[in-house]
């Protein structure tokens, strides 16, 4: 019987593994969707580890070498919203990026609260946790900026630095589409109540939106409705806080600002509040043609611009 040769077994080879892999993406796309996570985070340089807290549960992203960057993602978000920046960072850092208490996969006791002064206390708990020593540089995207700004003023020691993303608490002179339409309607737009308005909800946060193969896009539309009335009740916790405004002029640390101009959920005109509060200690950087979450539509060009602040500051 004559043997195939190695390019025709090759080519069956190939072929299988096409089909194999386009099999599960259609009949298991939760499966296909947690292999492309895995493998955006290894090229990332991140790996997954867990810490517990009382009450919770956290799983954390970590990876890189140098000073530690903490990275506090925004509501209804998790831990890989900055996945695709760090590939970019943890050349520079080691970087941390937690799933904060009743977001993404970390835990979520119905009974526990999720009003940000809980969060931010929350927050110092998880760097003990990890063991996360010295003065930190912190970041954080929306509700993650508010967090970071929290713990600056809160706990000045534990805080080198701040990368605010357009940040949740700095009330400007005009008001966001997502406010505005949250205050006429009572809908929370940063939600999906179904699968079939995850599309509105990417809408509303980016200004390009970033490529998503279809199954990833699915799955976490799925996961967005199934999480609905969980991240409705938090919302509803997060809205209580006092906008910061009266306290960023106390916060003295250097901070790089970044805010994308097309920001429809948090109004760029915040910005303003806090460069006249701090306008030695700040770095403003406005972003054309950029939605709210800078870091996942153009994660080099915002890496790039952290990496500049870095360097003009502490020579990293």
């Amino acid at each position: 019987v004559p043997i195939p040769s190695l390019t025709r077994f090759g080519y069956f080879a190939g072929a299988f593994m096409v089909l194999l892999v386009v099999g599960v993406m259609v009949l298991a796309p939760d499966t296909a969707t947690r292999f492309a996570l895995q493998l955006e985070r290894r090229m990332a340089g991140l790996e997954m580890h867990t810490t517990h807290i009382e009450g919770f549960e956290i799983p954390y992203l970590a990876g890189g070498e140098g000073p530690t960057l903490l990275l506090l993602h925004g509501f209804s978000a998790n831990k890989d919203n900055f996945t695709r920046v760090a590939k970019h960072l943890t050349p520079h850092f080691r970087v941390v990026v937690p799933d904060l208490p009743g977001f993404g996969d970390a835990s979520a006791p119905d009974d526990a609260g999720y009003g940000l002064p809980a969060q931010r206390r929350r927050i110092e708990a998880i760097i003990d946790a990890i063991g996360l020593s010295g003065p930190l540089h912190v970041g954080g995207s929306s509700m993650g900026g508010y967090l970071a700004m929290a713990l600056a003023l809160e706990n000045p020691d534990r805080v080198a630095s701040l990368w605010l993303l357009a940040p949740f608490g700095l009330e400007g002179a005009e008001q966001s589409e997502l406010r505005t339409h949250y205050v006429e309607t009572g809908e929370i737009g940063l939600l999906a109540e179904t699968p079939a308005e995850f599309d509105a909800v990417m809408e509303l946060v980016f200004h390009e939106r970033p490529y998503l193969p279809w199954f990833v896009r699915d799955t976490l539309a799925k996961r967005a409705a199934a999480r609905y009335e969980r991240y409705r009740a938090i919302f509803l916790d997060v809205q209580e806080a006092e906008p910061l405004n009266a306290r960023v002029a106390d916060i003295d640390v250097p901070t790089l600002l970044v805010w994308g101009e097309e920001d429809r959920a948090l109004h760029p005109s915040g910005a303003r509040v806090y460069v006249e509060a701090n306008p030695d200690a700040t770095d403003l950087q406005m972003m054309p043609a950029m939605g709210h979450l800078p870091m996942m539509e153009a994660p080099e060009a915002t890496a790039e611009r952290l990496l500049a602040f870095h360097a003009r500051h502490f020579g990293e």
